[in-house]
């Protein structure tokens, strides 16, 4: 199977879910943001209506000024602080009439909701969909901005329990070899390097890496998924022999190639499409880069050069064979 065709089987098995591939471990948080906009929209449309005569007309533009910097830090508020947002609105909405739960100053109050999170707290409610059937999609019924960002905030460092929970389901769809089991495997990524240009470079035990590559191929063909720990951009941390700072769900292969899904999608984007890569076991390493002058990245985020292109840098560490 070609890995174009790999990722339309992998694909259509969230069919009924398809945003879930391109949000990924961000996919709760995105559903609640979107249905919240929709429900700003909804009441900024009725300020705007003819039956309208409240005092909000003449602030629509504020509004929408303010809601959209709010609708940003509960998407993503590590890179879009709240500044003054909620008191803006909060000033311009006044004190809603009382006992009229319909009108759009309530309607806009109520969708606020607080208290507004700083960072990651205690685990939010929703997060608990990660638990279910993934290819249904969440529900987020009646919620807040601030429980969004809420959401946000715990989504930043959860790849690794949201693509092992991809692993099983789409493990669960697969006939596998009878007997067989799954492998665990690390140790075959050993000292960190640095040469010429390249610099938090990933060393590997040539033979080992060898061995677990052709074994990678063995447990896909048995009808086994692997997830992929990582060393992550640059710099590697102390730990990451042991401790994979990222986490990749490797579901195919073509020669020696394989394809991935990254749940985090925005770091992701290949002619596979969004959220899609692949790692090349290539230069007796196995990563994202095709070649020594691929690995050669600048900047902290460690993105590969490539026209069209997203390619975060990943250089695999662990692997772990699903179900086990």
């Amino acid at each position: 199977m070609t890995l174009v065709a790999a990722v339309k089987t992998f694909s259509g098995l969230f069919a009924g879910n398809p945003t879930l591939l391109t949000t990924g471990q961000f996919y709760v948080s995105s559903v609640m943001v979107e249905a919240l906009s929709v429900a700003v929209n909804k009441a900024i449309a009725d300020i705007q209506s003819n039956t309208y005569t409240g005092p909000l007309k003449a602030k629509v533009a504020d509004l929408k000024t303010q809601f959209a910097a709010l609708r940003d830090f509960a998407y993503d508020p590590l890179n879009h602080p709240l500044g003054s947002s909620v008191t803006t609105i909060k000033s311009i909405l006044g004190s809603p009439p009382a006992g009229a739960t319909a009108d759009p100053s309530k309607v806009l109050s109520d969708l606020i909701g607080a208290p507004m999170p700083a960072g990651k707290g205690s685990l939010p409610s929703e997060f608990a969909w990660w638990n279910g059937d993934l290819k249904t999609p969440y529900k987020p019924g009646k919620t807040t901005f601030a429980r969004a960002a809420a959401e946000s905030f715990w989504e930043y460092d959860q790849c690794f329990t949201t693509t092992n929970r991809m692993a099983t389901t789409v493990a669960a769809t697969r006939s596998r070899t009878q007997g067989a089991k799954a492998m665990s495997v690390s140790g075959f990524a050993g000292g960190k390097k640095s040469s010429g240009k390249i610099v938090d470079e990933v060393g590997y035990n040539k033979v080992l890496l060898k061995k677990y590559v052709d074994q990678i191929k063995h447990q896909l063909d048995g009808g086994f998924v692997i997830v992929a720990g990582t060393a992550s951009g640059g710099p590697i941390p102390t730990n990451w022999q042991t401790q994979p700072n990222h986490y990749l769900l490797v579901f195919a292969y073509e020669g020696d190639t394989f394809v991935f899904w990254d749940s985090d999608s925005q770091a992701t984007k290949t002619s596979l499409g969004r959220a899609f890569g692949k790692l090349f076991y290539a230069k007796d390493r196995l990563s994202t880069a095709r070649d020594d002058a691929d690995l050669e990245t600048s900047g902290s985020n460690h993105v590969h050069s490539g026209p069209g292109e997203v390619r975060h840098r990943y250089q695999v560490t662990t692997l772990q064979g699903f179900p086990h």
